[in-house]
């Protein structure tokens, strides 16, 4: 009996260790190609919806969402956020508390729009470069938040799964 016990508790450990159940990573990838005119692989993950935790400025943050890209040996996790004003105007820096663990990274605003249209929207978007450490973190985390600018997000939910399935297919 004891030896039986022992083999079952073998198989299941075996078929969860060899990811029998694992993830495709293909449900979270929108963009998987190398580019024509400079050969670069390029990855991205679908946008995910994520949570506005603090916002020290006094406009409102109407919409914002991230995504992971792999660009030729670099990941990024870009922001985009619609508000009722500027928030990434002089951004530099991007901190995490990953776990409880403190990273920073480089941020760079990569967009800024103004539409006037019924009314004022601000669309910004920012990309975050990750390295291997802040990638691995953000992977495994059971709580992750970023400050950037004025604005802190928790993104708990909304890159673990994203990181992990733009390196699967950056590595396969």
């Amino acid at each position: 009996m004891l030896q039986r016990v022992t083999f079952l508790t073998f198989v299941i450990f075996s078929i969860f260790a060899t990811g029998v159940f694992a993830q495709d990573p293909s449900e979270f990838i929108k963009e998987n190609r190398v580019d024509e005119f400079t050969g670069d692989k390029v990855v991205k993950s679908q946008t995910t919806e994520i949570v506005v935790e603090q916002n020290k400025a006094d406009e409102d943050v109407r919409t914002a969402g991230s995504w992971v890209v792999y660009v030729n040996g670099t990941y990024g996790l870009f922001l985009g956020v619609v508000s009722d004003n500027y928030n990434y105007v002089t951004v530099d820096d991007a901190y995490f508390v990953i776990d409880g663990e403190r990273y920073k990274a480089n941020a760079e605003t990569v967009s800024r729009d103004v539409d006037t249209n019924g009314g004022y929207r601000v669309f910004e978007q920012l990309v975050i470069t990750l390295d291997k450490e802040l990638r691995t973190a953000l992977e495994t985390a059971t709580k992750s938040r970023v400050k950037v600018g004025q604005i802190i997000y928790n993104i708990t939910d909304a890159v673990d799964d994203e990181v992990w399935a733009v390196e699967r297919t950056v590595n396969n």
